[in-house]
């Protein structure tokens, strides 16, 4: 069914796609991430070469997969602090389960990526059905994952095959990483998306629910899937992570709230629902791995990058609360 009720028409810029592309955030934040680049070449003395390049790329796709996940819930309007935990259990069993036996870990690898997706629908349950607030929701499932996380693995361990390894973070072909090609598959993945019903319909109910409803949206449902998309890419940033550190550990995700929420304010897709886009996700990502290696390049301890995080997140979130103030401010002058 068209989305073309009123409510939609007045409220249009907080879904629509033409408005999405022209996003200024997200144009902000890449030109951003360009100028971080260009600072963090200026440090390291040399052009990047294919390790730097490598290091950079792998540094921040699980973070990257992590967000963009975030951003689809906050975009519909909810709030999701299971983020950490569901990647900390997909670490863990990976690292318990797999055995180097190629066919075995592919089997091992999708199961994964279906409890993921399971552990996402079951918030979204519980928040679209059983109407438990998100913040409440999800903050219990967190404390429920971590729990069987450190019954699976009490402390860091466990085996991550050098194949596995290799696939998502070594290079098949010369000067290309392959995370390079599995981020590329990312944006073109999310530039399909964009043109589903589903995505348009994840903008209406964070924008208006009750609108949404009337013109014919399943407002439940579509919570519903949200938060099991969200887990699919939880699912898959933890394999990432788990390419990345070849081990297992009961408290890898821990940070990964905080970076998520940042990455996804930083990329441009502030809180509050209905507006934004996925792609910030990525950018706010790489922002925040390159402000890591801008700081440890001028010789900053790494015991600051929490400290800076915050900051960045506390500053975007404050100037993205006063500019909708500030316009609102500045239309009710005009009218009078």
């Amino acid at each position: 069914m068209k989305l073309s009720h009123p409510d939609f028409e007045t409220r249009g810029k907080s879904y629509t796609q033409h408005n999405i592309k022209k996003s200024v955030p997200l144009w902000i934040s890449l030109t951003l991430v360009i100028f971080i680049l260009f600072i963090y070449q200026i440090k390291s003395g040399t052009a990047l070469n294919e390790f730097q390049i490598r290091t950079l790329v792998n540094g921040g796709m699980a973070l990257s997969l992590a967000s963009v996940g975030l951003a689809i819930i906050i975009i519909s309007g909810g709030f999701d602090a299971s983020v950490g935990s569901i990647i900390t259990v997909i670490n863990v069993i990976a690292a318990t389960t797999m055995t180097d036996q190629i066919h075995a870990d592919i089997a091992i690898c999708i199961l994964l990526l279906i409890l993921g997706t399971i552990i996402g629908a079951i918030n979204g349950f519980l928040i679209a059905y059983a109407k438990i607030q998100s913040i409440i929701a999800t903050l219990a499932t967190n404390f429920v994952w971590f729990g069987v996380s450190l019954l699976l693995l009490a402390k860091p361990g466990g085996f991550i095959p050098h194949w596995f390894n290799l696939l998502l973070q070594g290079s098949y072909v010369k000067n290309i990483p392959n995370s390079a090609i599995w981020l590329l598959l990312l944006i073109i993945s999310i530039t399909f998306f964009r043109r589903t019903k589903f995505y348009r319909s994840i903008y209406a109910i964070g924008s208006d629910p009750e609108a949404a409803y009337r013109n014919g949206i399943n407002v439940k449902l579509t919570r519903l899937k949200v938060y099991a998309v969200a887990g699919f890419l939880y699912a898959l940033s933890g394999l990432f992570l788990s390419a990345q550190t070849t081990s297992g550990d009961p408290n890898i995700g821990i940070a990964f709230m905080l970076l998520g929420f940042s990455a996804v304010v930083i990329g441009g897709t502030p809180f509050g629902g209905g507006r934004g886009s996925l792609f910030s996700g990525i950018t706010g990502a790489y922002i925040l791995r390159l402000l890591d290696s801008v700081l440890i390049s001028i010789g900053v301890t790494s015991y600051f990058n929490d400290i800076f995080q915050g900051s960045i997140l506390l500053i975007t979130v404050v100037i993205g609360s006063l500019i909708p103030k500030i316009k609102a401010k500045n239309q009710k002058a005009n009218q009078q």
